[in-house]
C-alpha cells in the first residue's frame, strides 16, 4: 500500500491502520488529520459483520485418515480464504463444546 494523496491539503498520506465501529481497518492518514480507508478493507469488514448476524453452519466430513471442516463459501469469501489456507485451534477446557479457528495472518 503506497502513499495516498490528501485532498485537503495535497500532501502524500501515508499508509495506517485505522479503526472504523470498533475495528481496525487498512487506509491512509495524512499529517494534517485527514483519514482515507481502503475500500477493499472496508468491504471485507461490512462482509464479516453481515455474516456476523447470520445463522451458519459448517460440516465435518472424512477425508482419508482425517477429517475436514467445511465452511459455507460465504464465509471462505468475506475472509478471504485461500485452497489449503492453515488455521490456527483454540481450544476453551472450560467448555467442551466449543473451539474457535483464527487466521494466523
Amino acid at each position: 500500500m503506497k502513499g495516498l494523496k490528501c485532498v485537503k491539503c495535497g500532501k502524500t498520506a501515508k499508509p495506517a491502520r485505522l479503526r472504523l465501529e470498533g475495528a481496525v481497518v487498512a487506509g491512509w492518514r495524512c499529517a494534517c488529520g485527514e483519514e482515507y480507508l481502503d475500500t477493499e478493507a472496508v468491504e471485507q469488514l461490512l462482509a464479516i459483520r453481515k455474516l456476523a448476524s447470520e445463522d451458519l453452519n459448517a460440516k465435518i466430513t472424512r477425508q482419508g485418515n482425517s477429517f475436514a471442516v467445511r465452511l459455507p463459501m460465504t464465509v471462505f469469501k468475506a475472509f478471504g480464504l485461500r485452497d489449503k489456507e492453515k488455521l490456527m485451534i483454540s481450544i476453551d477446557a472450560s467448555n467442551p463444546k466449543a473451539f474457535t479457528l483464527t487466521l494466523p495472518r
